[in-house]
Order: C-alpha cells, then sequence, then structure tokens
C-alpha cells in the first residue's frame, strides 16, 4: 500500500490536503493489479469551512431580545413585580361579597362556580371574596392560625375563618387570580414557589401588623381568596384585613 499526498479544492476554491493509498492487489492469475482509494481526511472541516456558526438563544418575552444568559428563575422577584400593581388591585376589584357568593353557591352552584371562580382543569374553583363580620375566636393553637368570624345577614352561616398563619395552607391566592397560570412556569417547582412567595407577602403585608388578640369581639372587613371545598367550611387567605368597633 502505497499513500500519498494529495491536494483538493474545496467549494469556496480553498486548498485542502487529503490523502491518496494506493491499494496493490494479487489478482488469481497472479498479475498484480492496483486500485486507488481516495480518503479525504479534512482537516478544519472541509465543507463548513463557509460556513457560519450560529448560537441559539432564547427571546425574552417583554424586551423581544435574546438572553443571554438564562436567568434562575426567582419566585420573590416574580411576586415582587405583581403583588401591587395587579394582585392587590385584581383581589379587590374582583372580590364578590360573601352573601351573595354564598346565596349563589347554595341554589345554583354550577352557574355560579362558572360565573365567579378559577380553576385549573378539572380542580376545585377558587374565588376572591370580600364580607365584614364579627371575630369570635382567635386560634393559635397550631402554626396555621385562624380567626373565626361570625357573618352579617346570613342564615344558617357556615363557619368563616381567616387565616392568619404564620403557616398559610392550600394555594388559593395563586389559583383564584386567572394571570398567574401554570403554563408561564418551567415546572411545578416553580409555580409552588410563586404560591409560598404570595403567602410570604401576606404575612408580612397584611398580618404582621394585624393586631389578632385586640380583634376579638370587634368587626373586621376583609378580602381575601379561598378554595372551595365546602359549603358549610371556607377558609380565607386575607389580602386586607380592616378592624373597626
Amino acid at each position: 500500500m502505497i499513500v500519498s499526498g494529495l491536494r483538493v479544492r474545496d467549494f469556496e476554491g480553498e486548498e485542502r490536503v487529503a490523502l491518496s493509498m494506493k491499494i496493490v492487489v494479487q489478482g488469481s492469475n497472479g498479475h498484480m493489479r492496483t486500485r486507488h482509494l481516495f480518503v479525504v481526511l479534512i482537516l478544519g472541516i472541509l465543507f463548513l469551512s463557509g460556513c457560519t456558526i450560529a448560537t441559539v438563544r432564547p427571546i425574552d418575552p417583554i424586551t423581544g431580545k435574546a438572553i443571554i444568559e438564562q436567568q434562575v428563575f426567582s419566585a420573590a422577584d416574580y411576586v415582587e413585580q405583581r403583588w401591587e400593581s395587579q394582585v392587590l388591585p385584581y383581589a379587590q376589584a374582583e372580590a364578590v361579597p360573601f352573601d351573595v357568593l354564598l346565596e349563589g353557591l347554595r341554589t345554583d352552584r354550577e352557574s355560579t362556580e362558572q360565573k365567579y371562580g378559577v380553576r385549573e382543569g378539572t380542580n376545585a374553583y377558587n374565588f376572591l371574596v370580600t364580607g365584614t363580620g364579627t371575630v369570635l375566636e382567635v386560634d393559635t393553637s397550631s402554626l396555621m392560625g385562624l380567626l373565626h368570624v361570625e357573618m352579617e345577614g346570613i342564615n344558617d352561616a357556615p363557619r368563616v375563618s381567616l387565616q392568619i398563619g404564620p403557616v398559610i395552607r392550600g394555594t388559593a391566592l395563586r389559583d383564584a387570580v386567572p394571570f398567574i397560570d401554570f403554563d408561564q412556569f418551567t415546572n411545578q417547582i416553580e409555580f409552588a414557589n410563586v404560591s409560598n412567595q404570595l403567602h410570604m407577602r401576606v404575612r408580612e403585608d397584611v398580618l404582621s401588623g394585624f393586631g389578632k388578640e385586640e380583634a376579638v369581639g370587634k368587626k373586621i372587613t376583609f378580602y381575601g381568596a379561598f378554595t372551595l371545598d365546602s359549603l358549610d367550611v371556607f377558609t380565607i387567605t386575607p389580602v386586607n384585613l380592616r378592624v373597626g368597633d
């Protein structure tokens, strides 16, 4: 076998070095035959030498510009950008009076759920609600503190409780606002972290300065969100609390 150098040109006329191998084979009649096998060893990738290499980067949906570095999702930043500008205004503007909502749920649950509720798939409906009642009891026997309220002007009133933490259960606040949707996030962890961060803002902005012990026996007006599990018990996550005599 004889190996020799060979020069070839690419599509742009650039010369490249290849190898030519001459293979000598003995035939059945005893004569020697020669065959050439050209193996092109492209130095610097022959046919890609004239190509432009591009990097695919995601586009920021807000600015429309390429994201140079993929940012790690921050639930705190996400909620910070929406808490005062979207969540609070929407929750108060769209809240349904509790007595109106309860009456609708008792008489025509399906249509009332569709009219006022928000849900993901076939999950339970979530509602934004407002009401006024008298604080009967502050239950801090566990970390999931509750403020039990007797609602005004409701016959056969159900048990209504406001979550006062420090542990706030459920995801009603996140799920009751239609502009926070699972499809906006990469995975379930990010979605769950948004709910946790909303609860953090409730603790810091709504409950931290609230005198729960002094509220017993007084009237309270609230805005908040709840997930409908039963018509007998309503557990509400507040976004606004106001105590008055």
